[in-house]
């Protein structure tokens, strides 16, 4: 249990969800979010490289964005019997969000630079909601 809250602890989200963006990937931000919007941690790359858009699309990304495209392509894709949403790209002229949920209660995005890597990005988003639902789960555990 300890470990788990350790790893939830407020000064140690921020820290991983950097170390996820890199330093040089044109991965602006990193959001932990409530299913409903709330954010409940982020981290941004420095600061002197985010732009006008990055800062405008974090704010956004808390709630209009990051959840509600969520849940309706989550929505869209249990109805057309797809079968569940696993992550969705949104690209943007200005830049592209990744968002992927880590259970059934949270999501996490990452928000890049027009021209960042897609894959790159992906694997990012993967990794972090994989450590998130490891650090939610040892909590569960505990």
């Amino acid at each position: 249990r300890r470990r788990a809250e350790a790893m939830l602890r407020a000064k140690s989200l921020p820290v991983v969800m950097r170390q996820a963006l890199g330093d040089e990937d044109r991965l602006y931000a990193g959001l932990l979010l409530s299913a409903d919007g709330q954010l409940l941690a982020s981290a941004y790359s420095s600061p002197s490289d985010l732009d006008a858009f990055a800062l405008d699309v974090v704010e956004t990304a808390r709630s209009a964005i990051s959840a509600n495209v969520w849940s309706i392509m989550e929505t869209e894709s249990r109805n057309s019997g797809v079968g569940e949403l696993g992550m969705t790209l949104v690209q943007l002229p200005e830049g592209v969000i990744s968002i992927q949920a880590v259970n059934p209660g949270f999501l996490v995005a990452i928000v890049g630079a027009a021209d960042a890597h897609l894959g790159l990005l992906r694997a990012r988003t993967a990794s972090l909601s994989r450590y998130f639902e490891g650090v939610m789960e040892a909590f569960r555990d505990s």
